[in-house]
């Protein structure tokens, strides 16, 4: 068998019978679940990750799934953030199989359904099991993550996901916001809107954009602060720091462009959610997309450690 991926795995350790009730012993995951992670981490404090991270939670539960695809013949039915432990190091473990069964199946009249939220469409239609329903679950877990939305559970958004269409989920890449780096707001900003703002508005003027205009910024943005401006002027004000400190970022030449093209994390998610399951990737197809090779080859830390926007400078470039 081979155990790559495994790592990724959470370990079991025990298993006993008390009182009619089973139990399982597991190793300890210090930081709680992934869920648990984002709402504290990202959706209290309103925040976005940048897509570096992102990216390298693709890596890290693909190489999960690819294990236990292709080495255990497991689909896991059951995949969602609630069910993905973190360890101290801040890397992923897929955890609780309950819902998980060997493929392919024996039992012809077997039905098991994970969350509605994160089902794929296949097994509700069709009652088709295939290990590519995880992978529809993970595209829809990258849209949860990185447009920080609430996935329905019925109703017409739900359906709109199930055919492919990402349209209310919004943006997916955190390209024009650099999760915060560049502006000190969580507002998604459409950057041709800011670059006709600027070219109508405030062509002329300019501004130094170290730390005082972030500090200004901050200011700007609190809303128990009165200088006498009213509204339109602070948004104003706002928006122009905004577009000084988008401006002024100076990208390193060695960052890729899948990091900064704003496309490819949405490219990937949409083959993840294909509606035909049978065109979806593999999780072996997905590590092998030029993205997730070059995560794995230059990241230094687990999947939610942040190492800056665009991740570690790969040692080729130093």
């Amino acid at each position: 068998m081979d155990q790559e991926g495994k790592e990724y795995i959470i370990d079991y350790i025990s298993s006993w019978k008390f009182q009619n009730s089973y139990y399982i012993m597991t190793e300890l995951c210090e930081n709680g679940n992934l869920d648990g992670f984002l709402q504290e981490q990202v959706i209290a404090k309103k925040k976005r990750l940048e897509d570096w991270r992102i990216w390298k939670i693709i890596v890290e539960l693909s190489l999960a799934l690819r294990f236990i695809h292709d080495s255990c013949h497991i689909v896991h039915l059951d995949l969602k953030p609630a069910n993905v432990m973190i360890t101290f190091e801040g890397n992923l473990k897929l955890g609780d199989f309950g819902m998980a069964t060997h493929l392919p199946l024996e039992d012809k009249s077997f039905e098991n359904e994970g969350d509605r939220e994160y089902i794929a469409p296949e097994i509700i239609s069709d009652c088709t099991y295939d290990y590519k329903a995880d992978i529809f679950s993970l595209g829809l877990m990258i849209v949860e993550i990185a447009a920080n939305v609430v996935l329905p559970d019925n109703g017409n958004a739900w359906h709109k996901l199930r055919s492919g269409d990402l349209s209310d989920a919004g943006r997916l890449s955190s390209t024009d916001i650099h999760s915060e780096s560049l502006f000190s707001d969580t507002t998604k900003v459409d950057t041709n809107d800011l670059f006709d703002f600027e070219r109508d508005n405030i062509s002329g003027n300019s501004t130094n954009a170290g730390t005082s205009t972030v500090h200004n910024n901050s200011n700007i943005n609190n809303p128990n602060m009165n200088n006498g401006n009213d509204n339109n002027n602070v948004n104003t004000a706002a928006t122009k720091n905004r577009l000084i400190l988008h401006k002024s970022s100076k990208i390193p030449a060695w960052v890729p462009k899948f990091l900064i093209d704003g496309e490819s994390l949405e490219r990937i998610v949409r083959w993840m959610i294909e509606p035909n399951y049978e065109r979806r990737p593999t999780a072996n197809q997905i590590l092998q997309t030029e993205e997730c090779l070059y995560v794995e080859m230059t990241r230094n830390a687990g999947a939610i450690i942040q190492e800056d926007d665009f991740g570690p400078k790969p040692k080729f470039f130093i």
